[in-house]
């Protein structure tokens, strides 16, 4: 499970945020993976603040939520809840595709 936080509309100046993920070694003791779930031990994304922005200006936008005292103190600090709809988002590339 892979979590993102503190992605910002404004006053942060980035143009493309690249995430990578890396799973641990199934080896591991101690390490739990489900049976019917199988990836790659580094998983690398990225996508465009443009498209970011546009997301979070549609209707029903779930897969971001605001962070902290969100949208009752003008807050535009957001955090990714959901790994698995983020990286299905049309505008979420995997690095390969740079």
């Amino acid at each position: 499970m892979f979590s993102e936080n503190t992605l910002r509309k404004s006053k942060k100046d980035w143009d493309r945020l690249i995430f990578v993920g890396i799973n641990p070694d199934p080896s591991w003791t101690n390490v739990q993976t489900k049976k019917d779930t199988l990836h790659s031990r580094i998983r690398a994304y990225y996508m465009n603040k443009e498209d970011f922005v546009n997301h979070l200006e549609k209707e029903g936008t779930t897969v971001f939520k605001h962070q902290q005292s969100g949208e009752k103190a003008e807050n535009d600090d957001y955090m990714c809840t959901n790994f698995s709809a983020f990286i299905e988002l049309d505008f979420v590339k995997e690095i390969s595709e740079w």
